[in-house]
């Protein structure tokens, strides 16, 4: 009687651990849902990007007062190794600087 007293009260603590880590993860995932509400960041054709200030993964300063006016901004995926050369093709043959973001830390 008593190994299935233990092996009950085992049983009913595991339960009430996976009822704790599902009541989480259903918090977080209201959390992500209620951000991705607002849908991704935009910014439409010709529009100007607002005040940052960042460092490069080289380790250099950027800020928006640094682009100046003839700056061409990209946001490209890493596969899309082709459109970045576009863009920087494009841009310098106009004379222009190219700086384009990635989602991944390399670029």
């Amino acid at each position: 009687m008593p190994v299935v007293l233990a092996a009950l009260v085992i049983v009913g603590m595991l339960c009430a651990l996976n009822l704790i880590l599902t009541l989480g993860v259903i918090k977080r995932l209201r959390e992500h849902a209620a951000l991705l509400a607002g849908g991704p960041p935009t910014i439409a054709v010709g529009e100007a990007i607002g005040e940052f200030s960042v460092r490069t993964v080289h380790g250099d300063p950027l800020s928006d007062r640094s682009l100046g006016d003839e700056t061409l901004v990209a946001f490209v995926s890493q596969p899309a190794s082709r459109a970045w050369r576009s863009c920087r093709s494009w841009s310098t043959s106009r004379g222009r600087r190219a700086v384009a973001g990635s989602g991944s830390s390399r670029s």
